[in-house]
């Protein structure tokens, strides 16, 4: 990742005021009473703009009964207050309000179906620590199982994602102003291109920006391609020296660029937690291997993906634990020697910080920053950052929420004075 891509904004600029993205025009407001109490039904535009109730309030209080009349203010208000955890509800279908008569204005906020499992892709954030992370912003029709993959490249931010749903097909867009259409990657020649059961991996190496990713379905081999700016290359699966079978992953994988090699660190295949790594120093792939333990014996393990980023003239890893060991953890590469693998500590008498999906990790403001999904049914996501001594306090970000894991990348947008750290991901899942 360079530390100066730019970033589109989802039709919104970072630091003028947004341009809207959903419509006044398509806000819908009904309401649905019963013996026990009325539920308010809002669809996703007019969730979305709850912050401009005041715009579209006539939408609402012509949507309300007559017994409710007398409190659709105080309804516009409690909405217009409460947007952003209203908002958080929201699945892409919009969200339902219920309250019992004896409480009319108590709006328990649901999804507004029984589809939770939200795959559109969506951002936010940081400026610096102090101001915290941006509201979750989502992108409209854009849709990753996984999560999505970031890399600046030639003035320009892309993205890459396998598609939504079932769809195995890697998918991407870029931004040098504003985003362009989001599509498959195709294949030289005509015909599909590449495809992966997880999140791909991208850097940019030798002046092109390399895509790694595992096969689809059951192929856990481990493929790979590129991209000069104009076309994309073949994807092929990455060979073994010599001959033979390369390696293999249960899972995506992190890329990094490091000592004038691409460096690919991923966990094994099948049953095989265990993590491994190679090289590619623009001609040859290096043998697959297992990273050691210092010292001797096995060494560190994952059951998701590991993320990579240089940080202080070393190459950084950090990961999730292995089987039901959800806490994350770290270790470094100087060139030469793997350090020993430790769980991340946590700050005073805070625990540590855990995730059930990998991490994204990137180096902003002189700082390794990592983005990753809380532990087993929490899909809110979570930020910590180290200085090159200490790691602060994991925190919590409750304006986004995701299923799997973030990618995330520094950027500056073009009509911005600073660098902005990037998170992109997908919702959250059923």
């Amino acid at each position: 990742m360079t530390e100066n891509a730019t970033i589109p904004t989802a039709q919104k600029t970072i630091e003028d005021k947004p341009e809207q993205k959903w419509s006044i025009d398509n806000v819908n407001v009904r309401c649905e009473t019963k013996w026990w109490g009325y539920t308010l039904h809002l669809n996703e535009d007019a969730t979305q703009l709850l912050e401009d109730i005041d715009t579209w309030a006539g939408t609402l209080l012509g949507a309300l009964p007559g017994e409710l009349k007398p409190v659709g203010k105080v309804i516009q208000m409690y909405l217009k207050l409460r947007n952003v955890i209203i908002k958080a509800e929201d699945r892409g279908e919009g969200v339902k309000l219920v309250s019992p008569w004896i409480m009319p204005t108590l709006l328990a906020p649901l999804p507004d179906s029984q589809h939770i499992d939200d795959s559109q892709l969506r951002w936010t954030s940081l400026v610096d620590d102090q101001d915290g992370w941006s509201d979750e912003q989502k992108m409209a029709k854009v849709f990753s199982e996984d999560g999505p993959s970031l890399a600046g490249f030639q003035d320009k931010l892309f993205c890459v994602a396998r598609g939504g749903g079932n769809d195995q097909s890697l998918w991407w867009m870029s931004f040098d102003g504003s985003w362009s259409t989001y599509q498959q990657i195709p294949r030289p020649g005509g015909g599909a291109g590449p495809w992966s059961a997880c999140a791909p991996a991208l850097a940019v190496f030798q002046n092109k920006l390399y895509c790694v990713h595992r096969g689809e379905g059951d192929d856990q081999s481990l493929w790979w391609f590129t991209f000069d700016g104009n076309n994309w290359s073949l994807d092929q699966q990455i060979p073994r020296p010599g001959g033979g079978a390369g390696p293999w992953s249960a899972s995506g994988v992190g890329l990094a660029v490091f000592q004038n090699k691409l460096y690919c660190v991923h966990r094994g295949e099948g049953p095989d937690q265990s993590l491994w790594w190679f090289t590619f120093d623009g001609n040859n792939w290096s043998l697959d291997q297992q990273i050691p333990r210092p010292g001797g014996g096995a060494g560190p393990w994952s059951a998701g993906a590991p993320a990579l980023a240089v940080f202080q003239d070393q190459l950084y890893c950090v990961h999730r634990g292995a089987d039901s060991d959800q806490s994350l953890w770290w270790f470094t590469f100087d060139g030469n020697n793997w350090s020993l693998d430790q769980q991340i500590p946590g700050v005073g008498s805070i625990y540590g910080p855990w995730s059930a999906a990998g991490p994204g990790l990137a180096v902003f403001q002189n700082k390794l920053y990592c983005v990753h999904r809380g532990e087993g049914p929490d899909q809110y996501l979570w930020w910590f950052s180290f200085d090159g001594s200490y790691w602060s306090q994991d925190t919590k970000n409750t304006a986004a929420t995701s299923a799997y894991q973030p990618g995330i990348a520094v950027y500056r947008h073009p009509d911005g004075t600073r660098d902005q750290l990037l998170c992109m991901h997908r919702g959250v899942q059923s």
